[in-house]
């Protein structure tokens, strides 16, 4: 991407897996004040942004994947449902979210 484009993203996060591009970059100038704007005419304001690499943004996507999973697992739990395969289930995911935190050896548990 040219240095002199803003290349802003906006996150996009969605309960099924994506099939294209779920963010764009801001096609505009680096440095406007208007609201920004990508390729496909959508825009967002400032407020909303965040400057990320494409890794980061998996990074969050997975983990706010993981989070939204084990908060209705943990929630069936608290409802009553006390099944070996829901707690092996959380137990899986927090392990999950501990190998993206820079701890792969938690997935070995």
């Amino acid at each position: 991407m040219s240095e002199n484009v803003c290349g802003a993203r906006r996150l996009v996060f969605s309960r099924r897996p994506p099939i294209g591009p779920t963010h764009f970059p801001c096609t505009l100038a680096a440095g406007h004040q208007d609201d920004h704007i990508d390729d496909t005419g959508g825009t967002w304001s400032g407020d909303a942004v965040r400057h990320m690499g494409d890794a980061e943004l998996e990074l969050t996507y997975q983990w706010k994947t993981i989070a939204r999973r084990l908060e209705a697992l943990e929630a069936a739990q608290r409802a009553g449902d006390r099944s070996m395969y829901l707690a092996s289930r959380i137990a899986r995911l927090e392990c999950l979210q501990q190998a993206l935190l820079g701890n792969p050896s938690a997935l070995a548990a």
